[in-house]
């Protein structure tokens, strides 16, 4: 590489000190030339005044006539003395600007000769290129939290008439919203899932007191009740949808999950069909983990990120499917409130009904901030 910069950088001198002969020779000639044809023109003009003086006798007439014969050829003499100046000067200039380019060639193509570009004032752009939590494995991200996520299903008045099962899932639109003002008076922020674990992975701040709200099975009457509560109080969800289900009587239909997801609320998949996941073999469990997860996907635009057992159950296996199905991570239906990168796949909530008074709300809540 150096033989090869050395080879071009002589190259390149040679160039130059040729292109520099060249021109001090034709400068050169051409001054020669113009000096000899003064010489020549000054003889002329002396001969003519000699001429004048012997031809004294002569009539006025033919005195004019020569003096006027004799300017006519001095001008004459200096015009093509112009018109040959300008030609030789043309020549040299020609040449110069061909021995020129071919130097310029040359020194291109040796980087120590290139001529150095004004720098360019380049405006940074004030965006910040969004995260991309899907690169993210959060079992390699070490943490350990105390965190309360809530866990509800049905949001609607209670109805004696259902079986007792159906009540404990149930939370009325008052108590919800009591619930959700609760929070706000109180200092704490709701987060979707993907929110929460996102500031883990990029290593920023989190809220003094954040609560994660999740809601399973992804009804109607969350569109209908939960929904507008919520945005009252500028609160924030994520709800884990019956892939298979959705736009039967009871559940939302997909223009509905569409809708919130642009509002900012966040989806996750709870399976195909709410099967027993653990009761499966490996191509229906493969099957319901990875087409919820994908149908979801492709119905809201964006990333599912999080799963939630149905009916809370599952084993070493079923975990092992869920971190093949590019899930992040997955909620239980156990109690408890400790959240690390060690359980990301087994995480516990705590279950919130309709029987449970706002003293009895607050001090769930609380236990992670005591």
């Amino acid at each position: 590489m150096i033989l090869m910069k050395k080879k071009v950088l002589k190259k390149t001198n040679k160039n130059k000190i040729a292109f520099a002969k060249m021109h001090k020779k034709a400068r050169k000639n051409a001054t020669a030339f113009i000096d000899k044809s003064k010489t020549k023109i000054n003889k002329e003009i002396a001969k003519r005044n000699v001429a004048k003086k012997t031809a004294k006798g002569k009539t006025n007439k033919r005195v004019f006539i020569e003096n006027s014969t004799g300017n006519l050829l001095v001008w004459s003499g200096y015009i093509g003395l112009g018109i040959l100046i300008t030609a030789v000067l043309v020549l040299v200039s020609g040449s110069a600007k061909n021995l020129k380019t071919k130097a310029a060639s040359n020194d291109n193509a040796n980087p120590q000769f290139q001529e150095k570009e004004k720098p360019v004032h380049i405006v940074k752009s004030t965006e910040i290129e969004p995260f991309d939590f899907t690169k993210v494995d959060l079992e390699k991200i070490e943490f350990n939290k105390k965190l309360p996520i809530l866990m509800y299903h049905y949001i609607e008045p209670i109805d004696p008439s259902q079986s007792r099962l159906r009540q404990n899932l149930t939370v009325s639109p008052e108590k919800f919203e009591e619930q959700m003002k609760w929070l706000s008076e109180n200092g704490f922020t709701t987060m979707t899932l993907t929110d929460y674990f996102s500031k883990i992975a990029e290593g920023k701040e989190l809220p003094a007191k954040p609560v994660l709200l999740t809601f399973d099975d992804g009804y109607r009457n969350f569109y209908l009740n939960a929904a507008p509560i919520l945005n009252k109080y500028s609160q924030k969800a994520t709800t884990f949808i019956i892939s298979g289900s959705v736009g039967y009587p009871a559940y939302m239909t997909w223009d509905m999950i569409r809708e919130l997801y642009k509002q900012g609320y966040e989806f996750g998949s709870h399976s195909v069909s709410h099967a027993n996941l653990k009761s499966l073999k490996e191509s229906k469990l493969e099957e319901e983990l990875q087409d919820s997860k994908w149908e979801i996907e492709k119905e809201i635009g964006g990333p599912v990120n999080f799963m939630c057992y149905p009916s809370g159950f599952f084993d070493s296996r079923v975990i092992n499917a869920t971190r093949t199905a590019q899930y992040k991570g997955a909620v239980t239906t156990g109690s408890g409130m400790d959240v690390s990168n060690k359980n990301i796949f087994e995480m516990y909530r705590y279950r919130i009904s309709d029987g449970m008074g706002i003293d009895r709300f607050a001090w769930t809540v609380n236990q992670a901030y005591q």
